[in-house]
C-alpha cells in the first residue's frame, strides 16, 4: 500500500547495482585473562566477614572519637583559611561568597555602640549639669545623624 510495486521496480530498473564487497569479520579480541579462578560466592563472602562489634569496643570508641576530632579540626582550619571544600553546603557559591565579603568587609554602628555607652556613661555623672546636657545632646545628635533607627530617631 505505501511501498513501490515490486513488479514497476523489476521492468523499469535496467540499472546494475554493484554490492560492496564483504569484508571478513575480524577476529575478536581476547582480553587477558587475569591468572586465577574465579572465587565462588562462599568464599567472597568469607572475605568480607567481618565482626559486627570489634574485639576492644573501648579503643575502637577512642580511635573513632580521635579521627572525628581531627577531621573537625582539618575542617576548622579549611574554613579559617578561605578553602571553599571544608564550607557548609549553606555557605558555598559565588552568590553567598559575596555576601559574606560584603558583609566583612562594611562598618558597622554597632561596632561602636559599647564605646558610645561608655562615653553616654560617663558623660551622665559627670559633677557640672551643663556639661552632662551638652555631652547627652552631642550624643543624641551623632546618634541621629548615623542612622534612622527607632531607638534612635532622625532629628529634625
Amino acid at each position: 500500500m505505501f511501498g513501490r510495486k515490486k513488479d514497476a521496480d523489476r521492468a523499469g530498473s535496467t540499472a546494475v547495482t554493484a554490492e560492496p564487497p564483504r569484508a571478513e569479520p575480524a577476529a575478536p579480541r581476547q582480553t587477558p585473562g587475569k591468572g586465577r579462578p574465579t572465587p565462588s560466592r562462599r568464599e567472597q563472602e568469607a572475605a568480607r566477614r567481618r565482626p559486627l562489634v570489634p574485639e576492644d569496643r573501648k579503643a575502637a570508641k577512642a580511635q573513632s572519637r580521635e579521627s572525628a576530632r581531627e577531621q573537625r579540626m582539618r575542617a576548622q582550619a579549611g574554613m579559617a583559611a578561605g578553602d571553599k571544600r571544608y564550607l557548609g553546603p549553606r555557605d558555598k557559591g559565588p552568590q553567598r561568597r559575596f555576601a559574606r565579603d560584603w558583609v566583612d568587609s562594611r562598618i558597622n554602628v554597632g561596632e561602636y555602640l559599647m564605646v558610645v555607652a561608655l562615653v553616654a556613661l560617663v558623660v551622665l555623672f559627670f559633677p557640672i549639669q551643663d556639661v552632662a546636657t551638652y555631652g547627652v545632646y552631642v550624643i543624641w545628635r551623632s546618634c541621629s545623624w548615623a542612622s534612622p533607627t527607632p531607638s534612635c530617631p532622625r532629628a529634625g
